[in-house]
C-alpha cells in the first residue's frame, strides 16, 4: 500500500491557522528579508525564511499545527534546489 505524501484534509484544516500566523508576521519578515538582501557584509547571518522554518520545526506545537505545510516547503526546496543544481 502506498501512503500519500500530503494529506489534503490536513492541509485544509491547517490552512486557517497557517494563514493567520503568516499574515500576522509578514511585515516583520519582509523587513528582515529586505535588510538581509541589502546587507551582504556578514555571510554568517542565515536567511530570515530559513530562520522562520527552523523556529517552526523546533516548536513541537507549531510543527504539529503546520505539519502538512512544512512538508510542502520541504518538497518545494528539494525540487527548486534540485532544478537549480541541474542548471
Amino acid at each position: 500500500m502506498v501512503h500519500a505524501i500530503l494529506l489534503g484534509g490536513d492541509l485544509n484544516s491547517q490552512q486557517g491557522l497557517f494563514k493567520l500566523t503568516m499574515k500576522s508576521n509578514i511585515t516583520q519578515a519582509m523587513a528582515e528579508i529586505m535588510a538581509f538582501a541589502f546587507n551582504k557584509v556578514n555571510p554568517t547571518i542565515i536567511h530570515p525564511l530559513t530562520y522562520m522554518w527552523r523556529v517552526i520545526h523546533a516548536s513541537q506545537l507549531l510543527f504539529n499545527d503546520f505539519l502538512e505545510y512544512l512538508k510542502v516547503a520541504e518538497i518545494t526546496m528539494v525540487h527548486v534546489l534540485g532544478f537549480v543544481g541541474n542548471e
